[in-house]
């Protein structure tokens, strides 16, 4: 069974990486206010263990469970009044929620009770309300990052120490890392190691010395552990690699770009800049723009991606400034995208079906002609395209091609069925006569499949038909007409069980037809459904186990065991 339906909504095939940013910017899905987003200005994404994508924003906090944002209001209104500054899932599961005036919590993700333990206050530095920018678990201990000071908490004795202040509250710590008892912090003036052990501070050089110092490559607000290139440091202006073992800096990694965040993906680097997101191949070194948020909206001004989380299924979150949170799978980049503004242009748009003929070579049917891709040699070929851009119906809509039979595949278009010479790429003389084909025409059929070399089972308005082109003949299909009225009846689709019978989708279930002794039986039924909702099963595909998934419009996608039970539906 082709399940290309199941997957596809738009025509997209395997290709190389050869598509530009803008290209890769359309699969850049949007989460707004208009989405259930309590602020548009987000901080930071995060996941739990039980896969719930948690976002801090500049004026709440929330949950989104793949479906909906829900916004957690925290121990008396203190989330949902306050900006949420900082996200930390710790070793027990519960989430660190650190807000600009209410202090840091303990959050349990489950039950969502929260406990306070940072007011805001840190009495013998200061009298002013601080809030953590970042937190580093080791052991017992929480460490905190709060302005320019680095606090240790210990969570038994629920107590504070103050390990370090860089002297001047506009000086700030922006990122800890922890390599055994050395504490690396990311500064407004640059990078420092707190020694756990001995207590002190040192200032560390991560510029190569070829490197020109300035304010912005001093300025270090993000770090990564990478096994092959060693701590890499985030600036204002540029990421450079370092050596923990000698604590020296290596070498200029991106130059220029302001890094909010780094994420390793192997052999990959994803990096969120000022101008978006960027990919860094580490085995040549390439630096490759992905995407960004004007090119989804050149009403966004702000491209700054301020976090950059992968979540459990390999999905990226990008916290924007001013639009929400966008979500980008890097494996789009795996696809090519066809239509009439691509480098290998379709002649229309709107792409009805598709079949692939060799390696790499597809025919794809549009509104207006068959086009033929050869994805290797970069070549396009149309057919039975129509100039009048007045013409809406006619040959050069192809609605559906046929599996392929010794070079050759039936196709259906505004004119009825027409069988296709692939090697002579022209109609080829079939047994179908002009007569017969235009009574199929005129019956305004929809909802057509092959159902034998020569046999085509369709619906129309007035009911369900067998065009058999052998004997040039239309008949009705009685028993389906006695039982089932064409106006609830969707589509044929090629039967589990194969020869001589075929699935009629019908709003509400799917019927399993045998046209030769033209009995029926219901293979799935949807439960309390209404025929004015209108759904149906669009298609499916068998796995390996035997298990059949449909896709069911207007429902998701259904599991049936080999007994065509329902398993679940997701």
């Amino acid at each position: 069974m082709n399940y290309k339906h199941v997957i596809y909504t738009l025509f997209t095939f395997i290709l190389s990486f050869s598509v530009g940013a803008a290209e890769f910017s359309r699969y850049l899905i949007n989460h707004s206010v208009e989405e259930g987003l309590s602020q548009s200005l987000v901080n930071q994404t995060l996941q739990d263990s039980d896969g719930y994508i948690w976002v801090a924003t500049e004026f709440g906090l929330n949950r989104f469970d793949g479906y909906e944002f829900e916004q957690i209001p925290g121990p008396n209104n203190s989330f949902a009044s306050d900006g949420i500054v900082h996200l930390a899932l710790l070793e027990s599961g519960e989430l660190f929620v650190s807000t600009y005036y209410n202090g840091a919590y303990l959050l349990d993700t489950k039950t969502l009770t929260a406990n306070q333990i940072f007011s805001g206050r840190l009495a013998e530095v200061s009298d002013d309300v601080l809030s953590v920018d970042f937190v580093l678990e080791k052991s017992n201990a929480l460490w905190f990052a709060i302005g320019q000071h680095l606090v240790e908490y210990h969570r038994q004795s629920k107590s504070y120490a103050v390990r370090y202040s860089m002297g001047n509250d506009e000086q700030a710590i922006r990122a800890l890392t922890l390599d055994n008892d050395s504490l690396y912090m990311a500064t407004t003036r640059g990078l420092k190691l707190f020694d756990m052990s001995s207590k002190r501070v040192v200032s560390l050089e991560h510029l190569p010395a070829s490197v020109v110092k300035t304010r912005d490559n001093i300025n270090v607000k993000a770090f990564l552990r990478d096994a092959s290139l060693g701590l890499l440091v985030g600036t204002v202006q540029g990421l450079y690699s370092f050596d923990l073992a000698t604590n020296k800096p290596k070498e200029v990694i991106v130059p220029e770009l302001n890094i909010w965040g780094v994420i390793d993906k192997g052999t990959e680097l994803f990096i969120g800049t000022q101008r978006g997101l960027y990919a860094y191949d580490k085995s040549t070194n390439k630096l490759n723009h992905l995407v960004k948020y004007s090119d989804v909206n050149p009403l966004i001004t702000n491209n700054s991606i301020k976090n950059i989380y992968l979540d459990h299924s390999g999905l990226f979150w990008l916290s924007s400034q001013i639009q929400g949170v966008f979500t980008f799978d890097p494996n789009v980049r795996n696809f090519s995208s066809y239509s009439r503004l691509s480098t290998l242009k379709l002649t229309n748009s709107v792409v009805h079906d598709y079949l692939e003929s060799s390696d790499g070579v597809y025919w794809i049917a549009t509104e207006n002609g068959l086009n033929r891709i050869d994805s290797i040699k970069d070549e396009t070929q149309s057919f039975f395209v129509s100039a009048d851009d007045k013409a809406v119906f006619g040959q050069q809509t192809i609605f559906k091609l046929f599996p392929i039979k010794n070079n050759k595949m039936w196709m259906w278009h505004g004119n009825g069925l027409s069988l296709f010479d692939l090697t002579e790429k022209n109609i080829a003389i079939s047994s179908l006569s002009p007569k017969i084909n235009e009574e199929f025409r005129l019956l305004y059929p929809y909802g057509v499949e092959q159902v034998a070399s020569d046999k085509f089972a369709f619906i129309s308005s007035k009911g369900h038909f067998l065009l058999d082109v052998t004997r040039n003949e239309i008949r009705s299909l009685d028993t389906l007409n006695t039982n089932f009225k064409p106006e609830g009846s969707a589509t044929f689709l090629p039967s589990f069980s194969g020869k001589d019978n075929v699935l009629l989708a019908t709003t509400g279930g799917l019927i399993d037809y045998n046209f030769i002794e033209k009995t029926y039986r219901t293979v799935f039924q949807i439960e309390g459904f209404h025929i004015h909702d209108y759904k149906y099963v669009s298609d499916w595909i068998k796995t390996a186990d035997g298990h059949i998934w449909l896709a069911v419009n207007g429902l998701g996608v259904v599991e049936l065991d080999k007994e065509y039970r329902v398993v679940r539906t997701l």
